[in-house]
Order: structure tokens, then sequence, then C-alpha cells
């Protein structure tokens, strides 16, 4: 048990350094989605299984996005970024950039959503006990600010903000069976400033923990709101196709 904490432990930071040097390198419709019970209500379809260790994730077909970790293109890029200690499941694109393929090494992707394990704990059993305690080991190492002080003057009221440290804006729980936290960070493409928000999220299925990560670029004072219900709308779609364990 003290090895697979300490693993996991190392897993979470892992993933908020992959939040942002992803981000380094580069539309959201409003989707809501806020309970059991309206997911229900909502058409899934599964378009992929993928394989990690003995276990297997469905795929669901998300509104406006298209799973594109096949395409070379897009699974060179998202390599390029991954930790060799992870392994990616899923790569979402929204339907424009999609359709703009050719010339994604140009691209600055600003809306996408990826899913991916750690290699290490691929056939670990693990609960939502030891998720929660360690999603908050991880805010507790955060700067915290609510939205409400950022939102009105966000270049004027965080001059200091940098790749290196990201500001945590939001932690709640959309499923009872998921963390997420929600974090704002400044970057630099052709020496202009731009700020990325990340949605990262700690997900119980079937007894693996898998994580998650949207990513919208900030642009109107909707967009912090607009990231939380798109993020999820993803996370309740991808917990609702896999209520039922699929066999390798």
């Amino acid at each position: 048990m003290k090895k697979l904490t300490n693993y996991l432990l190392h897993s979470l930071i892992l993933l908020i350094i992959i939040c942002f040097s992803f981000c380094t390198n580069r539309k959201s419709g409003k989707l809501s989605i806020n309970n059991d019970n309206d997911i229900q209500n909502k058409q899934i379809s599964c378009i992929k299984k993928v394989n990690f260790g003995k276990n297997i994730l469905c795929l669901p077909k998300i509104d406006g996005m298209t799973e594109s970790y096949d395409n070379i293109l897009i699974k060179n890029l998202a390599d390029k970024f991954e930790s060799k200690d992870n392994k990616t499941l899923a790569f979402y694109l929204n339907n424009d950039t999609f359709s703009r393929i050719e010339n994604i090494k140009d691209e600055k992707l600003e809306d996408y959503y990826k899913i991916f394990v750690s290699k290490g704990l691929i056939n670990e059993k693990v609960d939502i006990n030891l998720i929660n305690n360690f999603a908050k080991r991880i805010e507790e190492g955060f700067i915290e600010m609510k939205w409400e002080k950022l939102e009105n003057n966000i270049r004027n009221q965080l001059p200091n903000l940098s790749f290196d440290k990201p500001i945590l804006i939001d932690s709640y729980s959309p499923h009872k069976n998921v963390r997420t936290q929600v974090t704002l960070s400044k970057i630099i493409i052709n020496e202009r400033e731009h700020f990325m928000i990340c949605a990262s999220n700690l997900m119980l299925i079937n007894e693996r923990l898998i994580f998650s990560a949207y990513y919208l670029k900030y642009k109107e004072k909707k967009s912090f709101q607009k990231t939380k219900e798109k993020n999820d709308y993803l996370v309740l779609k991808i917990l609702e196709e896999n209520k039922v364990k699929y066999n390798r």
C-alpha cells in the first residue's frame, strides 16, 4: 500500500505538470450535465474501445469533437508532450480544428480533451478515498484564488502569473467518483501573452484511476464557466459509457 501511495502521489503531480507543459504549444459550446439523471437521458455511443493492461476503456461519441489519437499527426503531437510514464488512451479535438488537421503543426490548440493512465497504476486497484486524499494534498501546493476576483480584470490582477505558477481557481466533484481541479496559467505564443484554463480530472472507473484533462483558451469572462460545463459533460459521458465493465 505504501508503494501504491507513493506512486499515486507522483502520478498526481505529473497530471498537473502535463496540464501546463502541453499548453505551451497552443471554442467551446455550452454543454451542461449536472448529475447522473441528466446524463441517463443522453444517448451514449461507444465509438472505440482501448486496452490498458488487463482493462478496457470505452470511448463515447462527443458532440462537436472528434477522437483523433489514431491520426498520426495528432498522435505525434500528443506524444511529444506526454510523460513516458503515461499511456494516452484518447485525444479529442474540436471538429473545427480537426477539419484543418493537415495544418496541425501551425495550429494553436485551444479546445481539446485528453484521457490517459499512469503505466505504473494500470493494474492497481484504487478507491475514491485514496484519490480524494491525494487530490487534497496536490491542491494544498497551489496558489488559490477565486474566479470572481479574477474575471473582471484578469491581466492586471495576475501580473506575476507564469507557466510555472498556475493558479487554482476551483476544486470540486462533478460526480461521486471524480475529483476535478481547475487551474489558470499564462503562456507565451509568438511573443504574445495568452491565458489557458485546464480542468484536470481524477476518475475512478472500475477500480482504476483514469486521468483526463480538458483545455480551453481564455477569451472572455464566460470562459471559466464554459470550461467547467464542457469538462463535466465530457467526464460524465466517459463514466456513463463505462458503467459496465468490459472484458478483454
